[in-house]
Parts: structure tokens; C-alpha cells; sequence
């Protein structure tokens, strides 16, 4: 990895309050500046203000290459992410019910320990309430080398293996509030769309931590007869002297909530394990568990979209 990357892991891989979120795009700032690399700052004020890092033209780029840098909160549960949608939907209805059960289960007991006939329903509330609160307002997980140090890892180390003229070719961008609702990705669209366009998203979200580099490729770019080839050459490539498995899936075989919702071409990237029981899955993300960073899958996925954005007209 390179200088900067690392530096990223040692002393800026918690980013969720303001002042980590500072601190990491000054050095991120300071860091390419030393390379010659200008970085921009757009920032929109707000309810929840937003700070998205962008690294070239919105206008002039073939391509698009992002990653949210905020840092999720601390699961109160366990949490893993199936890639089959339905195994992907029951864990996130087990995810709902296990507070509702223990809200329902502290509301009874209050009941029969109170006389008063609301404090059931205070107490249910309550533990509901925490419960959402905890999921975007919870302490950091600092513990995040998959989710998503991982892409903002994919995003610096492709930047920097690009020359001058080839870096013209793509906008980088770091997304700011993926976790509260992608709501950098969506204000960096918005403010962009007209320029933006078609123009694709590679969306990199958990690319650390799994045996198999899945990239869910949207129906514009398999339709494009140049840019989805080149994209499997590059990718083939890079993986033909690595033990990985390449998936190129779609929207609905693999659903994936991030960042390449808000844009209308888009690929997004991730890795995951497999397991003989649910498939291939995201595991240990949200927890202190989410310390594994494969730097076989970081220098796969990032050589993969330099060689891309070289072989771009």
C-alpha cells in the first residue's frame, strides 16, 4: 500500500464525528497535495451538512470512482448481509424484530411491576427509540478496516497508480453520509446530474474482506458495447494470477444498497465470504469484529480500475 493509504488505517480510520471527518480530509488534503493532486471540498449546509471529496471533473470524466468515507455506528447486534435477497431480507426483518421483542418483553414487565397503564407503551417506545438512535447516532465502530476504510483504501490507491493525464479521465469522489441515508451521493448527483449524465459510478463498498470481488453492474453500463468489455478485460486480468472468484451480477440478482443508487449508470464493487449454509455474504460489518483488510483484494480491484482508466478515450 502506499504511504498515504496507511497513514489513513493508522491515525484516521474513525470518521464519523465532525472532528474526525476534519481531521481526515486536511491530511487527505495535505497528503495528495504532496503529489501533486488537487483535492476539492464540496460542502452544503443543512440539517445534516455534508462534505463530499472530490478529485477531478464531474464534465470531463469517462468515468466515476467513489466511496463513503463516514465511519458506521456501533451495531448494538450481531450483523451480517446475505447476498441471495430474500436470506438479505429476513436478516434485516431479524434485525427489527429482536428490539421490538425485547421493547414488548420490558413493556410487560413494567406493566406488572406499575399500576400505571401508559408506562408499557412509554417503556416499548423507549427501547425502540434507542434502539434507531443507536444505528446512525451510536458510538463509532473503530473498527472499520471493511466498512468502509476498505473503499476509501480502493479510491487512494487507484488515484495514485494513474499518471497525470490518465487521473483526467475519472472524478473521485469520497462520499460524505452514506450512513444516514446516502445522503452525500445524492446532494454530489444532484448538484452534478447535468454534467454527470450517464456517466458511470464505480461504487467501491466492503471490498476488504471476502474471497469472492462481486460487481453488480447496472443495465446501462452491460449495455454499453465498449465500457462493460473493457471493464471484465480489466477485471479478468487482474484476477487471472490471484485465487479470487469475479462475479458480474445485476441489480436484482445481487442487491446491494449503497452509494450506486443515486446514479443511474453505475458498478458497484464489494467483496464477500461464502458459506455452504447462505452463499456468499458480508460478515462482522458494524462490529469490532470488522478488522480485515485483504491487501490481495485491494491491489486486485485497484490495478483492475487503473488499467481501465488508461484504456479510456
Amino acid at each position: 500500500m502506499h504511504p498515504i493509504s496507511t497513514t489513513i488505517l493508522q491515525k484516521h480510520m474513525v470518521r464519523k464525528t465532525k472532528d474526525q471527518k476534519q481531521a481526515f480530509r486536511a491530511y487527505l488534503v495535505e497528503a495528495l497535495a504532496g503529489e501533486g493532486i488537487e483535492v476539492r471540498l464540496e460542502s452544503q449546509k443543512g440539517f445534516l451538512p455534508v462534505t463530499n471529496i472530490v478529485i477531478g471533473s464531474p464534465a470531463q470524466a469517462r468515468i466515476l470512482i467513489g466511496a463513503h468515507y463516514d465511519t458506521p455506528a456501533l451495531m448494538p447486534l450481531p450483523y451480517i448481509m446475505p447476498r441471495n435477497f430474500l436470506l438479505m431480507l429476513l436478516s434485516q426483518l431479524l434485525l427489527v424484530a429482536l428490539p421490538l421483542a425485547a421493547g414488548l418483553l420490558l413493556g410487560g414487565l413494567a406493566g406488572r411491576l406499575s399500576d400505571n397503564p401508559s408506562l408499557p407503551i412509554m417503556v416499548f417506545m423507549a427501547v425502540w427509540l434507542l434502539f434507531l438512535a443507536a444505528l446512525v447516532l451510536g458510538p463509532p465502530n473503530k473498527h472499520n478496516a471493511n466498512d468502509n476504510s476498505s473503499g476509501v483504501l480502493g479510491v487512494v490507491e487507484t488515484l495514485l497508480a494513474l499518471r497525470p493525464e490518465e487521473r483526467e479521465k475519472v472524478c473521485f469522489v469520497l462520499f460524505d453520509h452514506e450512513e444516514s441515508g446516502l445522503v452525500g451521493s445524492s446532494q454530489f448527483y444532484s448538484a452534478h446530474r447535468r454534467e454527470i449524465g450517464l456517466t458511470p459510478l464505480v461504487n467501491l463498498d466492503c471490498i476488504g474482506d471476502g474471497e469472492a470481488i462481486i460487481l453488480v453492474v447496472s443495465s446501462k453500463v452491460r449495455g454499453d458495447a465498449r465500457l462493460y468489455p473493457a471493464i471484465r478485460a480489466a477485471f479478468d486480468t487482474q484476477a487471472a494470477a490471484r485465487s479470487k472468484t469475479l462475479l458480474y451480477d445485476t441489480p436484482l440478482s445481487t442487491f446491494y444498497p449503497s452509494d450506486q443508487f443515486n446514479f443511474p449508470s453505475s458498478v458497484a464493487i464489494t467483496a464477500m465470504r461464502k458459506s455452504p449454509l447462505i452463499g456468499y455474504y458480508l460478515a462482522d460489518i458494524h462490529s469490532p469484529r470488522d478488522q480485515r483488510l485483504d491487501e490481495v483484494n485491494l491491489a486486485l480491484i485497484s490495478g483492475a480500475l487503473a488499467d481501465l482508466a488508461r484504456g479510456l478515450d
